[in-house]
């Protein structure tokens, strides 16, 4: 009944190409700060990111699956009430840009594990470095047939069962983000998204947003 946390240092980034990302501890001229570290111009000198329980119905806990359905709103209020935030797009990206690294490969989901899909040929791949237990197969949720994996120490990071990703959203094949979580408290409508400080993004996904990802450019 614990909150645990991960820990991470402030990082520096470029991508001198699509396919290539080059981080360093320290600031390179020309380089940019980790996401998660950089809000609306204040440079952050570590992030964290929790497996967390907000109250006795929703839980992301090693080897538990949620007992309740609850809605972002109701979500993001339990985290509030303990001085957390849900995890953003900045989050997940900081977090991805390292696994690149470690990994060496942009499908690090093939080097580390799944998680499964209930079908018995496609589910856990678990070769990690187990690097203080930060990688690969960690627990059997015995739900759905799917397996708990751990990417930098975090356990179901791309969601093995279910995930939330605060202040972005879809509407017609564009992407609308935004980075400022303290003043979130409601989700958008397309007559206040500007107001609430979302950026729209410059490109639209495939399909609308209906299909799959074919580049990470």
């Amino acid at each position: 009944n614990l909150d645990r946390f991960i820990e991470s240092d402030v990082y520096y980034y470029c991508r001198p190409n699509p396919w290539t990302w080059l981080i360093s501890p320290d600031y390179i001229d020309g380089f940019y700060p980790c996401p998660a570290c950089d809000r609306g111009g204040k440079i952050l000198s570590k992030w964290y990111m929790g497996e967390y329980m907000p109250n006795k119905y929703y839980r992301i806990l090693d080897g538990c699956s949620p007992i309740t359905n609850m809605s972002t709103a109701e979500d993001r209020a339990a985290l509030r009430a303990k001085g957390y935030r849900l995890s953003d797009y900045a989050n997940y990206n900081s977090v991805v840009m390292l696994a690149l690294v470690k990994y060496a490969d942009m499908d690090f989901s093939d080097c580390v594990g799944t998680g499964g899909c209930g079908d018995p040929d496609y589910e856990v791949v678990c070769n990690g470095d187990k690097i203080l237990n930060d990688d690969g197969e960690y627990d059997i949720y015995n739900f759905m047939d799917i397996e708990s994996i751990k990417i930098m120490g975090i356990v179901d990071f791309y969601g093995g069962v279910f995930k939330n990703c605060d202040a972005i959203f879809e509407h017609g094949g564009y992407v609308y983000v935004n980075d400022d979580l303290d003043n979130i408290t409601e989700w958008p409508t397309m007559d206040t998204w500007q107001a609430m400080g979302y950026k729209k993004s410059t490109f639209t996904l495939p399909n609308g947003g209906g299909g799959y990802t074919s580049t990470i450019c």
